[in-house]
């Protein structure tokens, strides 16, 4: 079941679509049709955000670098089902998503080893990673591609709780 004390967000989500018989639940628990209803709902919510977002960017710093993060759709939709199917909309709302260029802008980079291990066929060549400022115990990836302009090699590609 869901965390729901201690700096640990429980979000609430229009028609609390994880809560069954009073309880809150995590995405694995719930049954295929209340499944569906939230993977249905990510795809809404991932296209709000995109129509929000497509024109947005940020400004990070990484590891003494300034980077230009921008907002790409197929990052968008993985931050969507990240947010709403992994992390069982826990962390954030649907607004805090649409938004979430404002919660990214705000967050601190995390020092990592910018390699990745496993060999990609994606074009994806680093992440860095930012840690979430409101208390929402979220981080950010953002990924490097060399195949996006370059005015859009960085953009948002997850968000996880680890």
């Amino acid at each position: 079941m869901a965390k729901t004390s201690g700096s640990i967000r429980n979000s609430q989500w229009e028609g609390n679509i994880y809560t069954v018989n009073g309880k809150r639940m995590e995405y694995h628990e719930l049954n295929e049709e209340r499944k569906i209803v939230v993977r249905s709902m990510s795809k809404i919510v991932a296209k709000e955000m995109y129509e929000y977002l497509h024109d947005k960017s940020v400004a990070l710093d990484a590891d003494g670098t300034k980077i230009n993060v921008k907002f790409v759709k197929s990052g968008i939709d993985h931050v969507a089902r990240d947010a709403m199917i992994t992390l069982s909309g826990k962390y954030m709302s649907r607004q805090s998503m649409v938004h979430i260029d404002t919660i990214l802008a705000k967050s601190e980079y995390v020092p990592t080893t910018h390699r990745i291990y496993k060999e990609r066929k994606d074009g994806k060549e680093l992440f860095f990673r930012y840690k979430d400022n409101y208390g929402r115990g979220i981080y950010f990836k953002v990924a490097y591609d060399r195949k996006e302009s370059n005015a859009g090699r960085h953009y948002l590609y997850s968000v996880t709780d680890r």
